[in-house]
């Protein structure tokens, strides 16, 4: 073991949060095995694997006394990564997501960044897809003073002192992550940009760097596509209405949820069929309506 390994291996714990890619999960763990540098958190929420992919899973699990793997019925990544953080014993938490590649050298570089900038209490690290095609441009709703984290590209070149912190590639000290309380489980989608702004509100410090990238295979299968498809139901835009109104009110929010509502109310094709407008309109009325009444229930228990 090289110096400073053994520190890297206490200080830093993997959760992973999986569902219906037993492949992936294995080709991952696999990785893991070989680099042999963190406690690893799996929380599977399916329900069978194949007997084949099952039994990979059983000796990677079993062959690596750092690695644990617990079971839940619940579909809700939020749950899982909750669930997996309050099992890890690691000063710092990574988020991966289980269709990831890591360079030979992905926590070395991680634990070198944390040593340089002690003061950082999250980092975000770039998501190369599998072209490895990188963005060198912020587009101008960036630069938004509420919600402009949220558009940070995944694969941006260049580092910055704000950003969001996406779970495909994320790590955060524990102590923070439990502070705030962990991920909002109200929430199948944006939960990562729910949590990205609450943390910054409260005044915590995150920074972007490139250099500490992976490679998201963006399996097509899997996850939570189920739950939080690009349907847009009375669900979703309950989703889009709850994370508007929690963390930034309608004034201040127009503009995020503008972005969301143009591509499906404010289009041509609608217009030009006033029943599927009409519809549509009502969709996102009663999705305001769901919104409004989850967040006066939890005030409620507050």
């Amino acid at each position: 073991m090289e110096a400073g390994e053994e520190q890297i291996t206490s200080d830093f714990s993997v959760v992973i949060a999986t569902l219906n890619r037993g492949e992936d999960l294995n080709a991952l763990l696999l990785q893991l095995t070989e680099m042999q540098k963190a406690e690893v958190i799996v929380v599977d929420q399916t329900e069978e694997y194949p007997a084949e992919i099952q039994q990979q899973l059983d000796q990677h699990i079993n062959a690596n006394a750092n690695f644990f793997y617990f079971k839940l019925q619940q579909k809700s990544a939020s749950n899982a990564r909750n669930f997996g953080v309050n099992k890890a014993s690691g000063k710092y938490i990574f988020f991966i997501d289980d269709d990831v590649i890591l360079p030979e050298d992905y926590f070395t570089k991680y634990f070198n960044y944390i040593q340089a900038n002690p003061t950082v209490d999250a980092i975000a690290g770039m998501v190369l897809g599998l072209d490895k095609a990188i963005n060198y441009s912020l587009a101008k709703i960036y630069y938004n003073q509420y919600f402009g984290h949220l558009f940070r590209p995944v694969n941006y070149a260049y580092p910055l002192t704000t950003s969001d912190l996406g779970t495909c590639n994320m790590l955060i000290k524990k102590s923070i992550f439990t502070q705030l309380g962990g991920f909002d489980t109200t929430l199948l989608r944006f939960e990562d940009s729910d949590f990205s702004t609450r943390f910054l509100k409260a005044g915590y410090v995150s920074h972007y760097e490139p250099d500490l990238f992976l490679i998201h295979k963006l399996t097509s299968t899997g996850a939570v596509r189920n739950l939080t498809g690009l349907v847009k139901s009375e669900a979703y835009w309950e989703q889009c209405f709850y994370l508007v109104l929690k963390n930034f009110g309608l004034k201040n929010g127009r503009g995020l949820l503008y972005y969301y509502v143009k591509p499906q109310i404010i289009s041509r094709r609608l217009v030009l069929n006033p029943l599927q407008y009409i519809t549509g309109l009502g969709k996102l009325y009663k999705g305001y309506l769901l919104a409004k009444n989850k967040l006066n229930l939890a005030a409620g228990h507050e």
